[in-house]
């Protein structure tokens, strides 16, 4: 879901993996920190490291940068939507999520950008409400592990 979207560099310095990003942005979006707030705890919080699989012995740790940039990808592509439609399907409850039905609906919707989804018509009204996309998919990303959390228990019997 995301390593299609995510950065292939064949010269430079090799990105960091997928599972790694995605671990320190889920620590982000639960202790609600700032970019810059996030690359400092890494460096200060070394149960963070831990869960975001970055041993003492990797010598560098993402920047700010580095952790805007994965952000910016997944609000771009809509993967936190993606996300918590797994988590459902995971939970078997599936997912129901109305789509526009009509072409002329979404053509009223003026200053508004269709991004398709797999379940979905996600809907940015991203000239009216500047940071919409960041908010939403914080809002999805942390229901979707809030799901996590409620089902951690099934998980761990299946």
């Amino acid at each position: 879901m995301i390593e299609p979207h995510y950065p292939k560099v064949k010269t430079g310095r090799p990105p960091f993996p997928v599972a790694t990003t995605l671990q320190i942005y889920f620590l982000q979006q639960w202790f609600g920190l700032s970019d810059p707030a996030m690359e400092e705890a890494l460096y200060d919080v070394p149960l963070y490291r831990e869960f975001a699989s970055l041993d003492g012995g990797i010598t560098r740790l993402p920047d700010e940068t580095t952790i805007l940039r994965f952000r910016h990808l997944l609000e771009a592509h809509g993967i936190a939507a993606q996300i918590l439609a797994v988590v459902w399907i995971i939970g078997g409850k599936g997912i129901d999520i109305r789509q526009d039905r009509t072409t002329e609906s979404r053509n009223s919707c003026k200053g508004r950008t269709s991004i398709p989804n797999s379940q979905a018509t996600v809907w940015l009204l991203e000239d009216a409400i500047p940071g919409l996309a960041k908010n939403t998919a914080q809002i999805t990303t942390l229901f979707a592990l809030g799901k996590l959390w409620m089902m951690r228990k099934a998980l761990r019997e299946a």
